[in-house]
């Protein structure tokens, strides 16, 4: 919506904060539009440099918090001058909320929904602290001491108004994908703030994901077998969402997870990021099985990723034989246990499907196995329950 609005010429990126809010302790007023976006205004992050955020959070989770009040509450003093480095701050997505408002004199939701959502048909996608959430809400879960507990109490006033613009936005994962596609597509910005967006500074920040290379303006960059992918992440008490795009290659996937764990944003991603490789394992898989002209290959063995994947609780394992074989096709437990045998027969040439029922087991990494005449090859798998 910012860069819309740059695009516009309603602002510029090179905008200062003086420009357009008073001043507030603790955030200089020099600091630029830009530097809000792309990570460098040294900014302190209201919510994760904050040691009493989560206690201010749950001690009245019915008070709503206005954004002037969380510049002046909760931000405390910065941590590097502006444009000396790099760190992750929800502060600046505050500041540009603020920004939009006084810009455009109108809400956040509104301009969110006349500009993008309805256009695009996007439905079932919120700001929680403007808009009335329609339909069910996946319940949040956390994880104290390995024990999970439902935080679905936490989706209250507090909570929607002190993430606001830095976060607050419920959706599904149909809707964060076709957002995806519409966005790094170009079909929502002009191609060069596009270009711009996806022009990523090179990140290596200690405790972050090894998947993560990247950032540009509110975009971040991954590195997932081998491909290049661009999209964003997402942190909430009990909630973890991942969106990538494959450039090049019009596919967008959409990892929304009701859960967290209480260790490191690597440990806090390491499931949805598991879930995205194996997807993109089967995209991947997918595209070198289709020829120039778009007919499927069946030059060799071949053993394709199962789908859906994650799966609950029923999968398909699809694979292609050159010439009459004897086939054996197994699954093993992440311990490498046998769990059943789906195929041990001599099979003609051609492509076999088999359909797995995994309604008694756990969820979980599962591996499959096809051996064929000297073939063998192994893919995992995820059961999601």
């Amino acid at each position: 919506l910012v860069l819309k609005l740059a695009e516009e010429g309603t602002l510029t990126l090179d905008d200062s904060l003086y420009e357009w809010l008073p001043n507030y302790t603790n955030i200089d007023s020099t600091i630029t539009i830009r530097q809000l976006l792309n990570m460098t205004g040294g900014i302190y992050d209201y919510i994760n440099d904050n040691p009493t955020f989560n206690n201010t959070l749950l001690s009245n989770l019915t008070r709503f918090w206005t954004p002037e009040e969380i510049l002046t509450s909760l931000v405390g003093p910065p941590n590097f001058p502006p444009g000396n480095d790099w760190s992750y701050n929800s502060t600046s997505y505050i500041l540009l909320g603020m920004i939009i408002k006084e810009v455009t004199g109108s809400s956040i939701s509104t301009e969110l929904r006349d500009r993008f959502l309805d256009p695009l048909t996007l439905n079932s996608t919120f700001l929680a602290s403007e808009d009335t959430l329609i339909g069910e809400i996946a319940h949040p879960w956390f994880s104290f001491s390995g024990n999970l507990q439902d935080y679905s109490f936490i989706n209250d006033t507090a909570s929607f108004s002190l993430l606001w613009t830095s976060g607050g936005i419920f959706s599904t994962a149909r809707d964060v994908a076709h957002w995806s596609q519409a966005l790094f597509e170009g079909n929502v910005l002009n191609q060069n703030f596009t270009n711009q967006m996806v022009t990523f500074d090179t990140l290596n920040v200690p405790g972050y994901p090894p998947e993560v290379t990247g950032y540009g303006l509110g975009a971040w960059r991954f590195n997932i077998l081998g491909r290049e992918l661009w999209g964003g992440i997402g942190i909430w008490f009990g909630y973890v969402d991942l969106v990538a795009y494959l450039p090049g290659d019009s596919i967008s996937i959409a990892v929304l997870l009701n859960e967290r764990y209480n260790y490191t944003i690597n440990a806090l991603m390491r499931n949805a990021f598991a879930i995205l490789s194996s997807l993109l394992g089967t995209v991947i898989d997918w595209h070198v099985g289709i020829s120039d002209e778009g007919k499927a290959m069946s030059i060799d063995y071949v053993l394709k990723q199962n789908f859906p994947n994650p799966f609950n609780p029923t999968t398909t394992i699809e694979f292609d034989l050159p010439k009459t074989s004897k086939v054996t096709l197994k699954v093993f437990n992440i311990l490498g246990e046998e769990v059943t045998t789906l195929v041990s027969d001599r099979l003609s040439t051609g492509s076999y499907s088999y359909e797995w029922d995994a309604s008694n087991l756990a969820s979980g990494v599962y591996l499959y196995r096809l051996e064929a005449e000297g073939f063998v090859q192994t893919k995992k798998m995820i059961l999601m329950k």
